[in-house]
């Protein structure tokens, strides 16, 4: 429809243009115009039904339907009752907006306006109005809300009084605006009743008649002042607002805490603790005031009483002096500590008759000075002494001596570590000296019998073994054993084991199986020298000269006994060995060593046990190898035994004997015959003389006495062969034989003169002699070897093939052949050498 009014508009503003074109007057022109207004006003009409438009529009628009007889149309019908509803309502509007009404009008207002189709003039006032009394509502919702669920950070006095404010402006009728008044209305007397304690407060810090003395009612006005502000205090935490007075307050009430504190000091002797509390809680910003200008004076001067009085131990106490300025400054402050005072002026008292009990002890002489008596002047120093010369003397001689002491157990600690006191520990040392004197044979009166030599204590509630060398008792602890190691019937303790040369140990460290531990005899010669400086004689420093001369007399003993050790180069060693062992036992069970000494000793039995060794290796049923001789000779180079020394010039001998005999051995050995037999028979006989073992070298020599052969020389495994009939070994030399053969047989064995082979020292008038070939068959016969000719590589053979079980065996001709026949029958050379005959009889007599 609207489609068609625009159409129509359109069409009669055409034919209008066109009548007004034309030259000539139409009659129906008039008509025309007024139907084209008749449309654009009903055109209107449809865009103020279908849009919102002003009452003033819509009104002009009737008026013009008016007009033009068309107002009874439907949508101007419309219009009008549009403006039926509107007009009342904007009276209304005007009514609430121009006296406050209640917050609901103006909501019913704005839905009253949602049911009017027009531009309503005073919607947006009214709309404004509502929304700026929202705004404040929401702002004022935080503090009409309890002050426990409010944040005191968040809830200001001063946004509290802009809100007020606003609310005078509102166009709305509110109850949160009466509500927002008392609030602050509280809030305004809070603060006044907050500036006034203040005011109390501050006049009260600045009362004029204090410099003349605290009053007595003084304590219960700060008392009343307090309770008051601390009750102010909770009052404004429960408003619940951001107040600066609180922290004021505050500060008032912890100033005027501290202030109650000072005073109540009046009453009564206070700690050391609590003043130097109080001195440290003042805060300083109300320093500068009448009352805590003198409050903070005599807690000053409290301080310096108390400190003076009960300082701590471990820090520096203040001199007398001081202390009598400050008794002197009590008269100076405004306030009254008398008993402290009283305390003040006792310990002045007490101090000074220490001090002249320190005189009266100095005053002594150093043996009549007791350590108790040190003691005693020290605790009651501590205590009630200040700062002087008399407390410095008697702290420095008590830390001196202490200190000793911890040094003196310190370095014995690890010797009797189970003993209390250094008095104890200083007599367990002095008792092990005693022992070890006692071992050396200069205390007299000791019974020895049934003590173990290691402890020194009776063995009669304990287990004990006895040596059967020495005859000293052991208890089975004090050597390292058990019950289930007992089955000795014949015990050998550990010194004697050294004596006998029996001890698996190589020198002398750690020579038996139980440790100890030992302290230096230097150690105890400075801690005396220390001592001599002390101002008074302790009992620990008696005991203590006792040990060191003990032990400076076992290292006299012992320093004698290493000494006449390092000198002896004798055959006879047993002497010495039986001291040295003594000196072991003494410095074993002494608690006291000397590094030096031990050192020594330790030489000294290393030297010694090389001695052993050495007789027993020369005089043991098994005679040594050159290697064995040697090796100990470097062994005594290393441990400096001297070149005089018996064992060492025997050593040295035989070593030389041995090497100058085995030297001319190899020579013989390699000499393919040169040497006579019965030289080399001697060469053997001297070598079984020799005190060391040379059995190879004799077993080489023996078999170059077997001669072999036509030529009567030893056996050369290089150029011999051997005959596969009588196994005889022939040089090729000999029997001209220019290369080995696989099969050879002897002259001896296949007689035949066209082939038989010459030998110029054999040949006699040109004949020749029968061959003596020596037989290969000795008292063990020989196995049959290869036909090929032996190697140097092969040299070793079976000891049957020569039969030296027990030196050179008899040799005999057996089983000769006649010539061309059989093999000569050797002669006997019973006479080249008796050793021979020797060596025949002993092998008859064995089985």
């Amino acid at each position: 429809m609207r489609e068609d009014q625009h159409n129509a508009v359109d069409e009669l503003e055409y034919i209008f243009c066109e009548g007004l074109s034309l030259k000539i007057q139409v009659e129906e022109l008039p008509l025309v115009e007024i139907e084209l207004k008749k449309a654009n006003c009903r055109e209107k009409a449809l865009k103020a039904c279908d849009s919102k438009m002003s009452l003033e529009f819509i009104q002009q628009l009737l008026k013009e339907a008016t007009i033009l007889q068309i107002e009874g149309e439907k949508q101007f019908l419309k219009l009008s009752s549009v403006l039926a509803v509107a007009f009342p309502w904007e009276d209304s509007a005007r009514e609430i907006l121009s006296h406050k009404a209640p917050i609901s009008d103006f909501e019913d207002m704005i839905r009253a306006s949602e049911n009017i189709f027009a531009i309503l003039p005073s919607l947006e006032k009214v709309k404004d109005a509502l929304s700026e009394a929202n705004s404040w509502l929401m702002n004022t919702k935080p503090y009409l809300v309890s002050s426990t669920c409010a944040s005191n950070s968040s809830r200001k006095v001063e946004d509290l009084q802009m809100l007020v404010s606003q609310s005078k402006l509102l166009k709305l009728s509110l109850e949160e605006s009466r509500m927002i008044e008392v609030v602050l209305k509280n809030c305004k007397a809070w603060e006044y009743k907050a500036c006034s304690l203040l005011d109390d407060a501050q006049s009260l810090f600045e009362l004029d008649n204090i410099v003349h003395g605290i009053s007595s009612g003084l304590m219960s006005k700060v008392e009343d002042l307090i309770v008051g502000i601390q009750s102010t205090i909770t009052s404004g935490i429960v408003l619940g607002f951001d107040f600066n007075e609180i922290t004021k307050l505050q500060a008032s009430c912890s100033t005027l805490q501290w202030c109650r504190r000072a005073l109540s000091f009046c009453n009564h002797s206070p700690s050391l603790e609590d003043v130097l509390e109080v001195a440290e809680g003042l805060s300083h910003s109300h320093v500068s005031s009448a009352l805590l200008k003198v409050l903070v004076d005599g807690v000053e001067w409290l301080r310096r009483a108390l400190e003076g009085i009960y300082g701590p131990h471990n820090s520096r106490k203040c001199k007398l002096t001081d202390v009598e300025d400050i008794l002197t400054d009590y008269k100076t402050i405004n306030m009254t500590f008398a008993a402290v005072n009283y305390q003040l002026e006792e310990a002045i008292r007490k101090h000074k008759l220490w001090q002249e009990q320190v005189h009266k002890v100095f005053g002594l002489s150093p043996r009549e000075r007791s350590w108790s008596s040190l003691l005693e002047l020290k605790e009651h120093g501590d205590t009630t002494a200040f700062s002087c010369s008399e407390l410095d003397l008697i702290l420095s001689e008590v830390e001196k001596v202490e200190n000793w002491k911890k040094n003196c157990m310190d370095s014995i600690g690890t010797l009797v570590y189970n003993e209390n006191s250094l008095l104890d520990a200083l007599q367990k040392i002095e008792q092990t000296l005693d022992r070890s004197l006692f071992i050396h044979g200069t205390l007299q009166g000791q019974k020895a019998k049934n003590l173990c030599i290691c402890c020194f204590t009776d063995s009669k509630d304990q287990g004990f073994l006895t040596c059967c060398t020495c005859m000293d008792c052991y208890h089975w602890r004090c050597i390292g054993l058990t019950t289930r190691d007992i089955g000795f019937e014949n015990y050998k303790c550990p010194y004697c084991e050294i004596l006998m040369g029996e001890s698996r140990c190589e020198n002398g460290d750690g020579l038996l199986r139980f440790e100890k531990k030992h302290v230096e005899l230097k150690v105890f010669t400075e801690l005396l020298s220390e001592a001599e400086h002390f101002c008074l004689w302790i009992d620990e420093r008696d005991v203590l000269n006792q040990v060191v001369e003990k032990a400076l007399a076992c290292k006299c003993y012992l320093r004698a006994i290493v000494n006449l050790a390092l000198a002896n180069v004798e055959e006879d060693i047993s002497t010495v060995s039986e001291k040295l062992t003594i000196a072991i036992k003494a410095c074993e069970v002494a608690g006291v060593c000397d590094k030096q000494d031990n050192s020594d000793l330790e030489l000294a039995l290393a030297k010694n046990l090389w001695k052993i060794r050495a007789k027993r290796l020369l005089n043991d049923v098994r005679k040594p190898t050159i290697q064995q001789v040697q090796k100990h000779l470097k062994q005594g180079l290393a441990l400096e035994i001297s070149p005089e020394d018996h064992y060492m010039l025997k050593l040295t001998n035989v070593n030389h004997v041995s090497l100058q005999w085995a030297e001319l051995a190899k020579k013989v050995a390699n000499d393919s015959g040169e040497l006579a037999l019965h030289k080399v028979f001697e060469l053997v006989e001297e070598g079984e003389n020799l005190l060391v073992d040379v059995d190879e070298e004799l077993r080489i020599l023996r078999a170059r006495c077997m001669l072999y052969c036509i030529c009567r020389k030893p056996f050369d495994p290089i150029r011999m062969i051997a005959c596969v009939h009588c196994s005889e070994w022939y040089h090729f030399d000999c029997m001209k034989l220019p290369s080995t053969r696989d099969v050879y047989i002897c002259p001896a064995c296949n007689p035949c003169p066209e082939v038989l082979p010459t030998n110029h020292e054999r040949l006699s008038s040109g004949k020749f002699e029968e061959p003596k070939t020596p037989s290969p068959r000795h008292t063990n016969p020989r196995k049959k070897r290869s036909y090929k000719m032996y190697e140097r590589g092969n040299e070793d053979r079976d000891n049957s093939n020569y039969g030296y079980s027990s030196g050179i065996e008899f040799v005999r001709w057996q089983n000769r052949k006649p010539f061309r026949r059989a093999t000569k029958k050797r002669v006997e050379l019973r006479s080249l050498s008796p050793f021979l005959c020797t060596q025949q009889q002993q092998q008859q007599q064995l089985p």
